[in-house]
């Protein structure tokens, strides 16, 4: 399966790889065998890479409607 181009994205800032795998306690190697922002890692992801929630996964609605901007 190819990466997710958001992935990849996020992988190209600056020790995106290295500082991910930090933060949420893994190896350096499962992160870059990730195709996809597995759902548990997508709020740190987005605070790393400042990508927001809803473009790491578009396919989880939640993040989506935490996307929405509060109704005046």
């Amino acid at each position: 399966m190819a990466r997710d181009p958001v992935l990849e994205e996020a992988f190209r800032t600056r020790l995106a790889i290295k500082r991910i795998a930090q933060m949420v306690g893994i190896s350096h190697a499962a992160v870059s065998q990730w195709t996809r922002v597995p759902e548990r890692h997508v709020w740190a992801v987005s605070k790393i890479t400042g990508i927001p929630a809803a473009k790491l996964r578009p396919d989880i609605r939640y993040y989506q409607e935490c996307a929405k901007e509060p109704a005046e």
